[in-house]
């Protein structure tokens, strides 16, 4: 009996490890990303949208909760919007000089436009 429970633990054991080794294909289903040496973590706002945060060296440089083309708290309509748009402003983060904290910024509809990004 002592050696089917030492055999049902070693078991699932090796199930966890075997889950834990696979990882996760999409960034988006754990919540976070790298992107050129920045993490983007998405979060809820209210019930139904999204915004994100963005740091470098543990340190936040954008918080970014709202909408940022019409200034709503519902803020963006998917994850896979605020990552766009979080990518987005990583590259124009390069090209900033400034550490001080951004916090819900207002774009324009050009840039919602260029990618392809609809107001909730």
């Amino acid at each position: 009996m002592r050696k089917l429970y030492i055999f049902l633990f070693l078991f699932l054991f090796s199930l966890t490890g075997a889950k834990a080794q696979h990882g996760v294909t999409s960034p988006y289903t754990i919540g976070e990303m790298n992107f050129e040496g920045y993490l983007i973590r998405v979060v809820p706002v209210n019930s139904n949208g999204f915004g994100y945060n963005i740091f470098f060296k543990n340190k936040m440089v954008v918080q970014q909760l709202n909408d940022p083309f019409t200034s709503s708290p519902l803020g963006l309509k998917n994850k896979e919007e605020a990552y766009k748009l979080a990518k987005w402003q990583v590259q124009q983060l390069h090209q900033r000089r400034s550490t001080a904290l951004i916090k819900n910024q207002r774009f324009s509809g050009n840039v919602a436009k260029q990618l392809s990004i609809s107001s909730n």
